[in-house]
């Protein structure tokens, strides 16, 4: 059990220092880019693509890692990122 756990904390902090951290570079770089690039270039429309997803894909990480991480294995653990979760979506404005 211990070995186990042990597994899961260095997947997930693997996960988050690797590629979390790659994924929110390009996030960031991405957006730099686009703003850099009037919103009528041909390269605007891909750019706003690419930081988008990638955002997205920091989130799904973050997710995988909460899970993933037996630091999270307690009941107060599930019901706190519930709550968040349930507070982030009924917060967010209608597109």
């Amino acid at each position: 059990m211990i070995e186990l756990e042990r597994v899961r904390t260095r997947i997930a902090a693997d996960l988050h220092d690797d590629i979390g951290s790659g994924l929110s570079r390009i996030a960031i770089l991405s957006e730099v880019a686009r703003r850099q690039v009037s919103a009528d270039t041909p390269v605007g429309e891909p750019l706003s693509v690419i930081a988008g997803a990638s955002r997205d894909l920091v989130d799904s990480m973050s997710d995988i890692v909460w899970a993933i991480n037996p630091n999270k294995d307690q009941l107060r653990d599930l019901v706190q990122r519930m709550r968040r979760f349930a507070s982030d979506l009924f917060n967010r404005s209608p597109d």
